[in-house]
């Protein structure tokens, strides 16, 4: 038992195809890894695309049937970051921290009038009634926004069913939270958002209490590329300063 430890994996910025693709190994590593008890998923992000926000949920759902994974918001766990930290089974917010968001958007700008009003036209060959849905140089079409709005209707539903599941909400508390607002901690913790509020601290000692997983932590984070790390390293700013110091020292 002294040689486990806790997973903190700290998850900050847009969810995307990228951020799968970065954050996919340490899932994979932490899932199969005996030696980690637990794991405390530090997010700080505001959301992104649905298929990557699934993706995720459905990874870390996988991982807490094996091991217990916390969620802590530290900042930002909104959209697709709230639905990420659902699959969680336990999630804490620190006192600042926003929370909630669960809805769905598309925006997409529109040139049709400018185009009109500087007389550039469009000419658009198609074979299909909608293949043009949503094309920012066509008129908006009635049908076709109805038709759209079907399609995001559909992924609300999976991502609003995955946080009723997870959060075992009844359909009235749906109906309260399930209106892509935000909410400060204390709201959260009231509509059962959220399971505590406190540090990353309060996360690990709640889960060592209950799952006997000890305190020991060790952070992941992605690996960054060779250039970004060589970059950021100490020496390499004393050099590149002492470079620009001795550049400017007659200016």
């Amino acid at each position: 038992m002294c040689n486990m430890y806790v997973a903190k994996i700290n998850f900050s910025g847009k969810i995307s195809q990228r951020a799968l693709n970065d954050y996919w190994p340490i899932l994979e590593l932490v899932e199969r890894k005996k030696k980690i008890a637990g794991v405390i998923l530090v997010i700080n992000s505001g959301g992104g695309d649905a298929t990557s926000s699934q993706l995720l949920f459905n990874k870390i759902r996988k991982i807490d049937a094996r091991k217990p994974v916390y969620a802590y918001i530290n900042g930002v766990g909104a959209s697709g970051a709230y639905w990420m930290a659902s699959a969680c089974r336990k999630i804490y917010s620190l006192e600042t921290s926003i929370v909630g968001s669960i809805g769905v958007i598309s925006m997409v700008p529109n040139f049709r009038s400018l185009m009109d009003r500087i007389g550039i036209r469009m000419d658009v060959d198609k074979i299909g009634r909608y293949k043009d849905m949503n094309s920012p140089f066509s008129e908006p079409d009635k049908e076709s926004s109805e038709k759209y709005h079907e399609i995001l209707a559909e992924i609300f539903k999976v991502f609003r069913d995955s946080v009723k599941e997870r959060r075992k909400f009844t359909d009235e508390e749906m109906e309260k939270i399930a209106t892509g607002e935000v909410f400060a901690p204390r709201k959260a913790m009231e509509l059962k958002l959220i399971d505590g509020i406190g540090d990353s601290e309060s996360a690990l000692e709640d889960m060592s209490t209950l799952y006997k997983t000890g305190k020991k932590t060790r952070s992941f984070a992605p690996r960054r590329p060779l250039v970004s790390r060589i970059i950021g390293t100490e020496s390499f700013v004393s050099l590149r300063d002492s470079i620009l110091e001795a550049i400017f020292s007659d200016y």
